[in-house]
């Protein structure tokens, strides 16, 4: 027996008028004890199974929520790595548009095309078209 009890069972003979207000306490006093520490008074034997499912079934939704979780991750990483891929598609194709402006500028310079002609139709600086001659 704890030493609280033991001490609210001696207040009756102290102070029999103030005993069931401290006892009434004391229960409280327990019952959020029992709360905090999640302690359960339950008895009986349908008490104890529904608790138990009720337990299993938190856990099992936790399990749930981690599987959901992990998916989720996976779908995202697998968005990432899709963007990165895009990105990489549209790096080559902008390096393949370059290329292909230049090899143009190449072909227009040999068939007798002005620099300057050249610059306009195809957007190049002066520079770029000389260092093709």
């Amino acid at each position: 027996m704890s030493i609280a009890l033991e001490v609210i069972l001696m207040v009756p003979i102290i102070l029999p008028d103030k005993a069931l207000n401290i006892f009434e306490y004391f229960i409280k006093f327990e019952q959020e004890i029992d709360t905090k520490l999640g302690r359960s008074t339950t008895m009986g034997t349908r008490e104890y199974l529904l608790d138990k499912a009720k337990r299993e079934g938190q856990e099992q939704e936790r399990g749930l929520t981690a599987v959901r979780i992990k998916k989720l991750e996976a779908l995202a990483e697998a968005e990432r790595e899709k963007a990165e891929v895009e990105k990489a598609k549209a790096e080559v194709e902008r390096e393949k548009a370059e290329l292909e402006k230049f090899e143009s500028a190449t072909k227009m310079l040999n068939s007798g095309f002005d620099v300057a002609m050249i610059c306009d139709i195809l957007s190049l600086t002066p520079e770029q078209v000389e260092k093709l001659k």
